[in-house]
């Protein structure tokens, strides 16, 4: 009805010329609106490429507020498009990437890599490992960590980069909330060392985070070497007399 009374009004209006709309302003005919609409074409694998973004946006939200079940499902979600943008066989798929490919070398662009594809393996699997290990899930945690580490140190472009020491940051206090305090300290002298190489500052706070992991750690490991081995503990004998009182040894 609004629409209507509208469109009744703006007939009936002239605009103080005498004059009608239809006169002011004829109409254009249809076919020569439709060509002068703006087409906006996005291909398969921006679709995708934005899908996954928000997938790893969203896990990250649910993170930040302490939403950890529904953290998990949005970085699964992201973790399964991944894993199908890198190995699926679909012609689509193949097609619209290989199209983005040869458009973006007639524009000068730069072509999506494999390496693009594994990288989002690689953050799927650290943002979901993160989930798990908040919620102290540590047996998922690792089965998602232990391969995106794998992951980033088989190519010689991510062995050294600040993806990898995000992972390795993680591996170490992962073992450290396991009392595997030796494993713990390797990793987080690892990261560190990578956090250097990438120019991260000293006092930056992700890097006084694992520091202050890694002390804890090595603090925990002389406590572990110093003490003494079980098998030199002495045991002690308790004597019963005949009367049934026990005699502490």
């Amino acid at each position: 009805q609004l629409t209507t009374s509208a469109t009744n009004s703006s007939n009936n209006y002239d605009g103080g010329s005498g004059v009608s709309p239809q006169q002011q302003h004829p109409r254009v005919p249809a076919a020569s609106r439709s060509s002068k609409k703006s087409h906006i074409q996005i291909t398969c694998h921006t679709y995708y490429d934005t899908l996954f973004a928000t997938l790893q946006c969203l896990g990250q939200a649910h993170t930040s507020l302490s939403d950890y079940p529904l953290a998990r499902d949005a970085c699964s979600e992201s973790l399964r498009l991944a894993w199908e943008m890198a190995l699926s066989s679909s012609h689509n798929l193949c097609s619209s990437i290989t199209g983005a490919a040869t458009s973006a070398k007639e524009k000068n662009e730069p072509v999506p890599l494999l390496t693009d594809l594994i990288l989002r393996i690689i953050r799927a699997l650290k943002r979901l490992g993160k989930a798990h290990l908040l919620e102290q899930q540590y047996t998922p945690a690792l089965e998602c960590f232990l391969p995106s580490l794998e992951l980033l140190r088989s190519s010689t472009e991510t062995e050294s980069t600040l993806d990898c020491a995000s992972v390795l940051g993680s591996l170490g206090f992962l073992y450290l909330k396991l009392q595997r305090c030796n494993e713990s300290s390797n990793f987080l002298r690892e990261c560190l060392r990578l956090y250097q190489r990438n120019g991260v500052d000293k006092n930056d706070r992700e890097t006084r985070k694992v520091q202050a992991w890694l002390e804890m750690a090595e603090s925990r490991e002389d406590e572990i070497s110093g003490a003494p081995p079980s098998f030199l503990e002495i045991p002690t004998i308790v004597f019963h007399d005949e009367t049934g009182d026990s005699l502490g040894g």
